[in-house]
C-alpha cells in the first residue's frame, strides 16, 4: 500500500528537505497540499489521504490568538482514517510529531510506524476502497480513460509523465502525486523516484531492479524489500 499525505498550511522552517526526503520512502508520497482548513477538508472527504502534516501560516490561524498555536520546531503528523459507520468521513487516529533536527532517517521512522499501524492484523485503521475501475487522466486538450488493470507503470519523463498500458503509453503534465493519489493503494507501488509500477505486472525482483514484461525498471533496496514482502503475502512469489 501507498501513504497518500498532505501538507496542511506551509512548511515549517527546518524542515525544508520533506519533499525530498519523502521521494525516496517507496511507501509514501506527497499527494495535496492546501493553505486552508477549508480547502483541505473537501479534499479529506473525497481522496485517500492517511497522513496530513499540519504546517504553518494556515488561513484560519493567521490572526491572534490563533498564530500563537502553530507548531514551531516541529512537524505534527496527524493519522487519519475511513471507517464507512463513522459519522464523519475521516477520523483522527494518532498523532505522530516530528522535531528538529529533522533528518530523514526520523521522517522514515515515523512513517513506517504509522505504515505497520494501518496494517495491523486487528486493522483498527482502514483503507478507503477506490471507486470504479478506472481514473480520468487530463492529456493537453482531451481526457483518457485509464483503467487500473490495463496500467503497468507510470514513468517520470524530463517535461512529463508516461502511462505505460497495456497496448499504449499516454503522456499528460500533470504531476506524479496527481496520479498517485488516484491510484489503489494495494494495487500500485513507488519502487523508485521515478517509477510506480503495478503489482500484478510485476515478472521478476532483481538486486537493483524489477521487470515488469520486458521493461527494467530501477529500485532502491528498500522499495526492492518492501515489494517482496507485498508480492509474498498476495501470492505473486
Amino acid at each position: 500500500m501507498m501513504l497518500n499525505c498532505m501538507m496542511l498550511g506551509t512548511t515549517p522552517h527546518g524542515f525544508e528537505a520533506l519533499e525530498n526526503y519523502l521521494e525516496d520512502v517507496p511507501f509514501a508520497a506527497l499527494s495535496h497540499r492546501c493553505n486552508s482548513l477549508k480547502e483541505a477538508n473537501t479534499l479529506l472527504q473525497s481522496a485517500q489521504v492517511q497522513v496530513v502534516f499540519l504546517g504553518r501560516h494556515l488561513d484560519e490561524m493567521k490572526s491572534p490568538p490563533f498564530a500563537a498555536l502553530e507548531p514551531v520546531n516541529k512537524l505534527p503528523l496527524l493519522v487519519l482514517s475511513y471507517p464507512g459507520d463513522a459519522a464523519f468521513p475521516f477520523v483522527i487516529h494518532a498523532i505522530e510529531v516530528l522535531s528538529l533536527p529533522f533528518t530523514f532517517n526520523s521522517l522514515y521512522e515515523s512513517l513506517q510506524k504509522i505504515f505497520n499501524l494501518i496494517n495491523m492484523e486487528d486493522h483498527t485503521i482502514t483503507q478507503p476502497e477506490q471507486s470504479g475501475a478506472h481514473f480520468i487522466l487530463r492529456c493537453d486538450n482531451r481526457h483518457e480513460k485509464i483503467a487500473y488493470n490495463d496500467l503497468r507503470y507510470v514513468e517520470v519523463m524530463d517535461d512529463h509523465i508516461l502511462l505505460h498500458l497495456h497496448d499504449q503509453h499516454i503522456a499528460t503534465t500533470e504531476t506524479l502525486e496527481w496520479i498517485m493519489s488516484r491510484l489503489p493503494v494495494s494495487e500500485f507501488m513507488r519502487v523508485h523516484r521515478w517509477f510506480v509500477v503495478a503489482l500484478r505486472h510485476v515478472t521478476h525482483i532483481g538486486e537493483d531492479h524489477i521487470q515488469v514484461g520486458p521493461a527494467r525498471i530501477p529500485v532502491t533496496p528498500q522499495a526492492g524489500m518492501v515489494l517482496a514482502a507485498r508480492l509474498r503475502e498476495q501470492g505473486e512469489f
